[in-house]
């Protein structure tokens, strides 16, 4: 996997340098896996940009069938990441008929703002950003456009399940694709902590399809992507690469990175930005116009998150990560007593719903009828002391 790896992090980036071109005439010169390369790369969302590289750059050195695929591919990906985009320029225009402000995040926006071209980015859904005041009417209005709720987002009486949570899926006309209206950036235990309407104060624009765009703006966009990617353990590598891609354009137009920090400050996310940054030294090699050194307790966490990264996202088969280690990565990377204690709370919270949530054994013992559902979760307490009583009973009959 070594060299399919080596293959993939290189074909991931806009502009290669003259060490990325030599390692890639390396390795295409040797008996490759081209069925785990298409795979990996295609979990990670870097296939567009690899597939892009690869195709222009050396067709003739890849092999013939190889060579159709990445073509062909690249077509359909093409047309499906345009007939996206416009459908959220539909979407953005019937919200600012209505006079909703909307700010498209992720999808089309981000792929122009940080790679310069709608194909080199992998997107399957459009996620629009709406104030908390707009929300109801802005699912009004999709939902006069054909868009339809996901079953689970709705109470009795047509209300909107929204506890708990950041955002509402609705299924497109065609359900091939979904939007994800969301009214805040993130979850609760892990979110930026400064009020929603700084970020339309601050925003920025980006140009698709000869119509101006909302797009979060420089400073918030790499807090952002620092975030998102660090939320999810960096389970998907093109989050790596969005940093990386972000960081050659804001050095290349000689922005200021002691603003950038200081506005992480701000957010309670240095440690989360230093991790973004260390990532792309680490698999890219890049490095940012000012970077503060690491102390060596940091920079062994962030070695080991490395690791673990290259060893999930580069696997030949995708491994979850599961709830505790969750818990001490997310812990690890909290920087302010306060989010450390919202943090906790989340995770005991869960840890106690999925005692409480009643499971089979629990309705093939007491099998009650539907409308008393709610006894299951007093009752699901009793049986487990019950079938533990009865556990430590037989061990001291056999004492």
């Amino acid at each position: 996997m070594e060299l399919e790896k080596s293959l993939i992090l290189s074909c991931s980036q806009t502009e290669l340098q003259q060490k990325d071109r030599r390692r890639i005439d390396s390795i295409l010169e040797q008996p490759l896996d081209w069925t785990l390369v298409k795979r990996v790369a295609g979990r990670n969302g870097l296939l567009p940009l690899v597939a892009h590289t690869l195709s222009q750059s050396y067709f003739g050195a890849l092999p013939t069938e190889e060579a159709e695929f990445l073509n062909g591919y690249l077509t359909v990906h093409t047309a499906s990441n345009l007939r996206l985009t416009c459908r959220m320029i539909e979407v953005v225009d019937a919200f600012e008929n209505e006079g909703i402000d909307v700010l498209p995040f992720k999808g089309p926006s981000l792929a122009v703002q940080l790679y310069g071209n709608l194909a080199f980015r992998d997107f399957i859904d459009l996620d629009m950003l709406v104030k908390p005041r707009d929300f109801e009417q802005s699912v009004k209005i999709l939902l006069s456009m054909g868009y339809t709720l996901l079953a689970d987002q709705v109470e009795g009486k047509g209300h909107l399940k929204v506890r708990g949570r950041k955002d509402v899926s609705l299924v497109s006309p065609e359900g091939d694709y979904r939007v994800e209206l969301h009214w805040k950036l993130s979850g609760s235990h892990f979110a930026l902590p400064y009020e929603i309407d700084e970020l339309w104060h601050r925003m920025g624009k980006v140009e698709i399809g000869g119509k101006s765009i909302n797009a979060l703006g420089r400073n918030d966009l790499m807090v952002y992507l620092c975030l998102h990617g660090s939320r999810h353990q960096w389970e998907k590598f093109a989050w790596v690469t969005d940093v990386n891609e972000f960081i050659r354009h804001f050095d290349r137009a000689g922005s200021d990175w002691e603003l950038v920090r200081k506005h992480a400050v701000e957010a309670r996310c240095e440690r989360i930005l230093d991790l973004g940054l260390f990532l792309t030294g680490y698999f890219y090699g890049t490095k940012p116009g000012s970077r503060p050194a690491l102390d060596t307790k940091t920079r062994k966490v962030f070695e080991r998150i490395a690791l673990e990264i290259e060893k999930t996202d580069f696997g030949e088969n995708f491994q979850s990560t599961d709830l505790a280690d969750w818990y001490l990565y997310h812990l690890s990377l909290k920087e302010n007593a306060a989010d450390r204690l919202r943090l906790h709370f989340h995770y005991w919270l869960r840890y106690v719903r999925l005692i409480m949530r009643p499971g089979d054994l629990d309705k093939a013992t007491f099998r009650l009828p539907s409308f008393l559902y709610p006894l299951y979760y007093l009752l699901r307490p009793v049986r487990l002391l019950l079938s533990y009583s009865r556990k430590k009973g037989g061990e001291f009959q056999g004492l």
